[in-house]
């Protein structure tokens, strides 16, 4: 006997790629050392790290 299926086919979306909405800037291995030294073991903020390196 044919099986009976009532509910309504799922219809699949297209993953679209993802827009970031500021630009993203590789460090090179000391700048990246010296942000992250900077932010976990100094008193200063990503912001104001990112700011010294011209990241923004």
């Amino acid at each position: 006997m044919a099986q009976i299926n009532r509910r309504k086919p799922y219809k699949y979306k297209v993953h679209k790629e993802r827009c970031y909405k500021t630009p993203r800037r590789e460090l090179d291995p000391i700048q990246r050392a010296f942000a992250v030294g900077a932010t976990t073991h100094g008193n200063a903020s990503q912001r104001s790290t990112a700011a010294l390196l011209g990241v923004e």
